[in-house]
């Protein structure tokens, strides 16, 4: 099994799951351009399929220049990368 890291989770993980013969990867090593979180609760497999393409329907242009989409039930918002607390 291959496990993938993410939400603020170090990337120096990956080393040390490795030292214990675990396999992962940190998507931040994976070369995303972009990032969509789906802030929905509760929605089963073929409705997280259906809101990705609604979302890549709505910002296809914006996937392509390093943004995170946040997807929630009213709204898309848009980020661009790297998203910094200022």
């Amino acid at each position: 099994m291959k496990y993938s890291l993410d939400q603020g989770r170090p990337r120096s993980t990956v080393e040390y799951l490795s030292g214990m013969a675990i396999e992962s990867d940190h998507v931040g090593n994976l070369g995303m351009a972009s990032v969509i979180r789906i802030r929905i609760e509760s929605i089963k497999g073929e409705q997280v399929a259906s809101v990705i393409q609604q979302v890549q329907a709505v910002v296809a242009s914006d996937l392509a220049e390093r943004v995170a989409v946040t997807m929630t039930a009213r709204r898309i918002v848009i980020r661009r990368l790297p998203l910094t607390g200022k």
